[in-house]
């Protein structure tokens, strides 16, 4: 497994879908972008409650994870959004959208 940091921009596919549609502006399409750590041997991506509010995603499916420190919590998926980084481009049909407590880190794998 190997760390790395990156630009990654989030998009709403759903908003992007409007647009395509006629149904909504391009400037009202909502977005997040910012550094994030990247971990090439991870199989989902991780938001906060924030990134998950500014893209306007809606309430997701409920799930349990396990945290690297054995604890198990619940948590919420979420879907619908198109990941850019660097000139890729891909989109995803879940991810997990964490409220983050005490700096632990969720194990994905």
């Amino acid at each position: 497994m190997a760390l790395a940091y990156g630009k990654i921009e989030l998009i709403n596919q759903y908003d992007e879908y409007k647009n395509q549609d006629g149904e909504l502006d391009a400037s009202q399409i909502r977005r997040w972008s910012g550094e994030m750590m990247i971990d090439t041997g991870a199989i989902r991506l991780a938001i906060n409650e924030e990134i998950k509010n500014k893209l306007g995603l809606r309430k997701g499916t409920i799930t349990n994870i396990t945290y690297a420190d054995g604890s198990i919590s619940q948590i919420e998926m979420v879907g619908g959004i198109k990941i850019r980084f660097g000139d890729r481009i891909c989109y995803t049909g879940d991810l997990y959208c964490l409220k983050i407590q005490n700096h632990s880190w969720a194990v994905f794998h």
